[in-house]
């Protein structure tokens, strides 16, 4: 059962949908506080910088309370380790689910962080588990960790509402079958029916409940699965992550290369294509993204060598994308075509403009710090005896 009630949940909504229609100015300051103590809740929230710093804080306390606990008793035996491990998971989370009822947190940082490391002790355990005596076969430990730890997120999403949980188990779940020892194609086609049921399923109910709560956990959660189908079958997307953590070669020929090539393709269109028809904000996002990791990975799909100017075409085509796309929704009746429109609406749009913006400009700076020459040093006329103009000197 959820710590949070539904009520509650589409409080929380409500009052960030007043926040940013407010920011936007379709709504006054006059409705904002006429609204405002109808949707308010008894739950404790901060802003995003300090429950970060209080998830960071939270996580390096408990870190180190593990570690003071493994070298105080000396654990060094899988079994020793394995039993202190699935102790602490169950400890983080049965204080996140104490602290949320006493103190009704609510995205506070602090059970944010005992969720996740509740999920991650029990994953870790379960490796643990499976290597007593060395027994393990294979990658038998591996898929062990991954199904546990899979169990484990949904565990803790059923139970505190973290979309990225859901996510997170999702992710270890398409990962158990790059794990068995089978051919390139078998794993790769699991990993991706997985994803794929995946978003069957989250589709279906987001389709079924809307944006509204928890019409929008199901949204993001399709989103996510989406990535997951495409990362699956894209097989230069993620190729240095599987060599490094599969011991995976990525093939270069052959009818399952060629059918991965057309997938990268087919996927983000007909996602692009579905997102358009339900406006699905989500999915949409997921899309684009998608396309530009399909234009990236094009070129090692055809075996062709990168170029200096390849990122200079790049933008120049998204930015003529974006002309021309902007152009087109301006002309339609009213400034829009079929409930699209140019026009910036939303305050959270301008705010991830603005980061988007300051994180090029930081990368830019970062960029041209590492390649700025190194300059030499100024010539030196010490040495010089009176009288002999510094001839004796070095220059």
């Amino acid at each position: 059962m959820r710590r949070y009630t539904a009520d509650e949940e589409r409080r929380i909504r409500m009052q960030a949908m007043v926040r940013d229609w407010t920011r936007a100015g379709l709504l006054d300051r006059a409705e904002t506080e006429r609204i405002d103590p109808q949707l308010r809740t008894d739950l404790a929230r901060t802003n995003v910088l300090l429950r970060a710093a209080l998830a960071l804080f939270t996580a390096v306390v408990v870190g180190a309370a593990v570690a003071l606990v493994t070298v105080t008793f000396h654990l060094s035996g899988d079994t020793e380790v394995a039993v202190m491990l699935s102790a602490a998971a169950v400890a983080c989370f049965a204080v996140a689910d104490a602290a949320v009822g006493a103190f009704r947190w609510y995205r506070y940082g602090v059970e944010e962080a005992l969720g996740v490391l509740a999920a991650a002790f029990a994953s870790i355990a379960a490796l643990a588990y499976a290597n007593i005596g060395h027994r393990a076969v294979g990658h038998v430990d591996l898929i062990a960790a991954l199904a546990v730890g899979a169990v484990a997120n949904v565990v803790v999403y059923r139970r505190f509402g973290f979309v990225y949980a859901a996510v997170a188990a999702m992710v270890c779940a398409g990962l158990i079958p790059f794990a068995f020892d089978m051919s390139e194609w078998a794993d790769t086609t699991c990993a991706a029916a997985i994803f794929a049921g995946v978003f069957v399923v989250a589709r279906t109910l987001y389709r079924r409940m809307g944006d509204e709560y928890p019409g929008d956990e199901y949204a993001a959660i399709e989103a996510a699965a989406c990535a997951g189908v495409y990362l699956s079958l894209n097989l230069h997307a993620l190729d240095d992550v599987a060599s490094w953590l599969f011991r995976r070669s990525v093939p270069s020929t052959g009818v399952f290369y060629w059918s991965t090539y057309a997938a990268i393709w087919i996927v983000p269109g007909a996602a692009l294509l579905d997102a358009i028809r339900a406006k699905d904000r989500r999915l949409l996002d997921t899309a684009v993204a998608l396309a530009l990791v399909t234009l990236v990975t094009n070129k090692p799909y055809l075996g062709m060598a990168r170029q200096s100017w390849d990122p200079m075409l790049l933008g120049g085509l998204l930015v003529g994308g974006a002309i021309a796309l902007r152009r087109w929704l301006a002309r339609g009746p009213g400034a829009h075509r079929a409930g699209y429109t140019a026009e910036r609406i939303s305050a959270g749009d301008r705010d991830l403009l603005q980061l988007a913006a300051n994180t090029s400009v930081a990368w830019h700076g970062r960029v041209y710090e590492q390649q700025a020459p190194a300059t030499s040093a100024p010539p030196s006329f010490d040495g010089g005896r009176s009288g002999g103009g510094g001839a004796a000197g070095d220059y």
